[in-house]
């Protein structure tokens, strides 16, 4: 495969897949031999949302957490 000299790559997957493993982030590191603080791929964590009590004294939740 010939690639032009300013060629970028990109990574593509499947979101609805992901579960936070991070082990994209760890191939792409042992794939590239990159040393201790170098990443070319990162996976954020996001979280939030609350818990409400409801009149009888039970709890409602509305908490989320996602991956990209």
């Amino acid at each position: 495969m010939k690639l032009e000299e300013n060629s970028q790559f990109g990574f593509m997957l499947d979101q609805s897949k992901c579960v936070g493993c991070r082990t994209c982030s760890l191939s792409c590191k042992d794939y590239k031999n990159m040393p201790v603080g170098v990443n070319f791929r990162r996976v954020f964590e996001t979280e939030g949302g609350n818990w409400t009590c409801k009149e009888d004294g039970s709890f409602e939740q509305s908490v989320f957490a996602y991956y990209t």
